[in-house]
């Protein structure tokens, strides 16, 4: 190559130069485009960063883990373990993991929120007056009413005579105490869910009870207090007053009245005359 050709090369080379670095719009376009670039990039980086574009991860299971390994495995993942609920399961012991939101399996970005429901460490408490009435009512059902709806276990502890129907409940007992009887009703007691009630039933035969005040009654009366006790009239002795047929009344008896118990089948002997006795009298008066 001449020298000559070279000079003009040169030459041609420094006005294109001049005409671009040294035009003072040209180059401010050149900038500004140049800056909407970075611009762009420095965005779409940042979304990418933000969102996690493109990136994620398939949702381990924590269903039946403790809720403290699976966290402690969750972070490992960038997943992050949240309590939304908590239920009793009875026999199960408390902080398992039962349901778990996303599911085993699903596609997560990171540092996802995995919502769970966990078991409860302590029983949830029944409080007496949800309860079904118990006293005086047949044992089997309420068995059955209380085993499959409230999950409280039942247990027979005792048997007692009582002239009503056999098999029905005369007192209920939770931890020693209690809580039903004839008498009374303690509504303000909480029993736990999956806990023992105990119940004393009733029974007809091969009781023990006590001797029945007859005195004042009429025979017939007294005939039907008696049977009920599972008791039997034994002598009926008169004074002398009352004639065949005709209506009498109880002034003495045998065994008196709460001197003893008695075994049922026993027999009680009572005393009779035709007229009233005054002190029944007074009794009826005073009512």
């Amino acid at each position: 190559m001449s020298k000559a050709k070279a000079e003009s090369e040169k030459n041609i080379l420094s006005k294109i130069y001049s005409w671009t670095f040294g035009n003072v719009i040209f180059r401010n376009i050149v900038l500004i485009g140049l800056f909407l670039l970075l611009l762009l990039f420095l965005t779409f980086k940042w979304l990418d960063f933000y969102t996690d574009h493109g990136k994620e991860l398939v949702m381990p299971e924590y269903v039946g883990m403790d809720v403290k390994t699976a966290s402690s495995q969750a972070k490992e993942k960038s997943f992050k373990i949240v309590v939304s609920d908590s239920i009793h399961i009875v026999g199960k012991d408390g902080g398992i993991i039962l349901k778990q939101n996303p599911e085993k399996g699903d596609l997560v970005k990171e540092n996802r929120k995995v919502y769970t429901t966990i078991t409860k460490h302590l029983a949830d408490l029944i409080p007496l007056g949800r309860l079904p009435d118990l006293y005086g009512k047949n044992y089997s059902r309420k068995k059955y009413e209380l085993e499959n709806s409230f999950e409280i276990n039942c247990k027979i502890v005792g048997r007692r005579f009582d002239p009503g129907a056999e098999d029905h409940i005369l007192a209920v007992i939770y931890k020693g105490d209690t809580i039903v009887s004839a008498a009374s009703r303690k509504e303000d007691i909480k029993i736990e869910k999956g806990s023992e009630l105990g119940f004393i039933i009733s029974e007809k035969g091969g009781g023990i009870v006590p001797v029945p005040d007859l005195i004042c009654m009429t025979t017939d009366a007294a005939l039907f207090i008696l049977e009920s006790y599972g008791l039997v009239l034994g002598s009926e002795l008169s004074d002398g007053s009352v004639g065949s047929g005709e209506l009498a009344y109880i002034y003495r008896q045998f065994p008196s009245p709460g001197s003893q118990n008695l075994v049922q089948g026993s027999t009680v002997d009572i005393f009779i005359t035709k007229l009233q006795p005054p002190n029944c009298i007074e009794e009826d008066e005073e009512e």
